[in-house]
């Protein structure tokens, strides 16, 4: 059996009262938050024990999988599921994020209202209840019945009972006494982690965070409007044009014997913007993406990992996500502070399409199918603003019942 090694650990001495310090466990990562004791122990005391982490599966799994990387690592992991969850292959989500070895962990259905059938099951586990067997709870998930269950059962063992409140990146120690403050953790999910725990999987991982140009050329389309212009609004009638025609997007446009809607764009592109074509005769479908709006979510992009500190594990521009038969690809999707963050761009504010934008991402998350900590937000290209210089209020308030974010030109200056 492992064995883990807890240590007195006194950076956290400001925020917890002498009489009930933290301590930490030293794992194979960093530091990890564990164990709380009501007693000071001396700091040349050490302890070896046996750890079981415990979970309550539910349709939220980031607080699951955040708490199992938050611990040290246990010799044992114990999900407390139902017959629902496992047929979704909830828990097998969380086992594979986390990383956790298949004979480690152990899967306990029950009934999820039935107090007596929860009990009974947890007694059928006949667990430790020696010093040396410590039990790391997490009552965040489940049903009311689950988690008040699991909480009378392991508050009688050797046991640390969590509590992740809706809308923290953190987790509290459930003590009836005293309120204990919500701690942070240092566990960070990145964006395939967060969707893998949702079932999704990035379907183009090769061809996502791509830029068209140098970041610099596209922060200055943005800064001074270079692509608002008439050669860039016949370039968009034209693809309009043609893909209602031909029922597919143009691959490439001529720019040696360009279309005769088009003869004033090559000169535009030559002289006027110096765009950095990769081919001087030929727009590819790439740079025709990124002159008719593409250009406005690179600079998202970047404006993003500059503002939130992101990794390109972080963020996904054009990602294409897939579940089962389920396929969304929104233009932008992040995460930070293990909460995931989807939205799309708008290049015309036009308020049909703001709106139908708005019901998209709120149908998104309506449908459970990222999460509680999943949020959205809308990026304008332009000012959409009254005459108070606030973001327009039917709007603004519409995309705020949904909870989702609205940024237009103003803001995203100042991002």
């Amino acid at each position: 059996m492992a064995q883990v090694t807890i240590y007195h650990f006194l950076a956290f001495k400001e925020h917890i009262p002498a009489r009930r310090q933290k301590y930490v466990v030293q794992s194979n990562c960093t530091l990890k938050i564990c164990v709380y004791f009501s007693a000071v122990l001396p700091q040349q005391n050490t302890k070896t024990m046996s750890i079981t982490v415990v979970n309550i599966v539910s349709e939220q799994t980031i607080p699951n999988i955040v708490f199992v990387k938050e611990m040290p690592q246990a010799n044992r992991y114990l999900f407390i599921t139902t017959q629902k969850m496992e047929e979704k292959g909830v828990t097998d989500n969380i086992i594979k994020v986390c990383g956790i070895p298949m004979h480690q962990t152990t899967k306990l259905p029950v009934l999820e209202n039935s107090f007596q059938n929860i009990t009974y099951r947890l007694k059928e586990l006949n667990l430790n209840k020696d010093s040396e067997t410590q039990y790391l709870v997490n009552i965040t998930g489940g049903t009311k019945p689950m988690s008040i269950v699991v909480h009378d059962f392991f508050r009688q063992l050797n046991s640390c009972i969590y509590y992740m409140p809706l809308g923290s990146n953190g987790f509290m120690l459930c003590h009836a006494e005293k309120d204990e403050p919500i701690v942070p953790v240092s566990c960070k999910l990145n964006l395939t982690q967060y969707l893998q725990g949702y079932g999704f999987e990035i379907a183009n991982p090769a061809e996502i965070n791509q830029m068209t140009v140098i970041p610099e050329f596209t922060r200055l389309v943005f800064e001074e409007k270079l692509l608002n212009t008439a050669e860039i609004g016949l370039l968009n009638k034209y693809i309009e044009t043609f893909a209602k025609e031909n029922h597919y997007q143009p691959g490439s446009i001529s720019l040696t014997n360009p279309p005769h809607e088009l003869v004033a764009l090559p000169a535009f592109l030559y002289y006027t913007v110096k765009f950095p074509l990769q081919d001087n005769t030929i727009l590819n479908s790439r740079e025709i993406q990124y002159l008719t709006g593409g250009w406005f979510k690179e600079f998202l992009y970047q404006q993003l990992k500059t503002k939130y500190q992101l990794t390109d594990n972080d963020i996904g521009l054009n990602a294409k996500l897939v579940k089962n038969n389920l396929v969304i690809e929104p233009h932008l999707i992040y995460t930070h502070q293990n909460s995931l963050y989807m939205g799309n761009t708008v290049i015309a504010p036009r308020k049909t399409e703001l709106e139908n934008t708005i019901y998209r991402l709120s149908g998104l998350k309506k449908g459970r199918n990222f999460g509680l900590q999943s949020k959205g937000f809308i990026a304008i290209a332009e000012n959409y603003r009254d005459k108070t210089g606030n973001i327009k209020f039917d709007l603004n308030n519409r995309a705020a019942l949904q909870d989702i974010l609205l940024h237009d030109r103003n803001s995203l200056m100042n991002l």
